[in-house]
């Protein structure tokens, strides 16, 4: 385990490749097992080609996380429009 120090964004994407190419991110929670410090980088775009803007790569701002939020509540965003490629019923 390295400690990075304190985290201000993180770059992420994927190569549009594979059977569910398209994603939707809530955000990205990323834990600094020396310091204990959590940041959470909250997204809630869509990366893939042919929903949102079509991008394949974003860059997130982060966010100190306090010991007062719960788990399941740190990364809800609101409500998303589903990818037209994605209609399913479950």
């Amino acid at each position: 385990c390295q400690n990075l120090g304190k985290l201000t964004t993180v770059q992420m994407g994927h190569d549009n490749s594979g059977l569910y190419a398209k994603w939707l991110v809530e955000c990205v929670m990323v834990r600094n097992g020396i310091t204990g410090h959590t940041y959470k980088f909250p997204c809630g775009r869509w990366l893939g080609k042919g929903v949102d803007d079509g991008s394949l790569e974003r860059i997130l701002v982060g966010e100190l996380v306090t010991n007062t939020e719960s788990e399941d509540r740190m990364c809800r965003t609101p409500p998303m429009q589903q990818s037209p490629g994605m209609m399913r019923r479950f």
